[in-house]
């Protein structure tokens, strides 16, 4: 089955917070990647799959049948655990799965950073409270291991790329979305 097919199919009737089709997200992070350069179609195959095993009822089988084992592994990879039952641990035990990888498959993490990007750009349906948290986590958590994978990757143009849209993002949301809202709760960012 052809990926763009099979992701419709699987992701028919969800939508995101936005009001979107979930779809949306999905194409937005495979042109993000495209437009930095990317080529590798493991890496674009990847990106459009990336929120399969997390969002929906598909298994690794069925994504290792219809599209092999290399974006198989990066999309079990770029997928929390579900055995975890708090979003902390979650996302410790995500963390250190991609800190595992950055030495090694620095591919995912460039997946991982254009999928954050394009969170970033449609942040503005979160709750003030999750904004900052969101961008606190990809600052102080991500970053690192966003710089970490640059150091290791072969090809570092595109993760250049996309990690100062990344920084250009959260710069424009901490002055335009941000401030705005932390004036009128004081309580909040400093």
């Amino acid at each position: 089955m052809q990926i763009t097919k099979f992701v419709e199919k699987v992701f028919a009737g969800k939508f995101r917070k936005t009001g979107e089709p979930y779809v949306t997200h999905l194409h937005a992070v495979h042109d993000i990647l495209l437009e930095a350069g990317v080529e590798d179609q493991y890496i674009l195959d990847a990106a459009l799959l990336h929120d399969v095993l997390e969002d929906t009822s598909i298994t690794k089988e069925c994504i290792e049948q219809n599209f092999g084992k290399v974006v198989t592994q990066m999309v079990i990879t770029l997928s929390k655990e579900p055995m975890w039952h708090t979003s902390y641990c979650k996302f410790k035990s995500y963390l250190y799965s991609l800190e595992s990888c950055a030495m090694y498959y620095p591919e995912v993490i460039l997946i991982k950073m254009a999928d954050r990007l394009h969170n970033l750009m449609t942040i503005e349906v979160f709750d003030f409270q999750k904004q900052v948290e969101y961008i606190e986590e990809t600052e102080y958590y991500l970053f690192p291991v966003f710089r970490k994978a640059m150091h290791f990757a072969p090809c570092k143009k595109p993760f250049m790329i996309i990690f100062r849209q990344l920084e250009r993002e959260i710069k424009h949301i901490k002055n335009y979305i941000l401030i705005p809202q932390n004036e009128k709760h004081p309580q909040g960012v400093s």
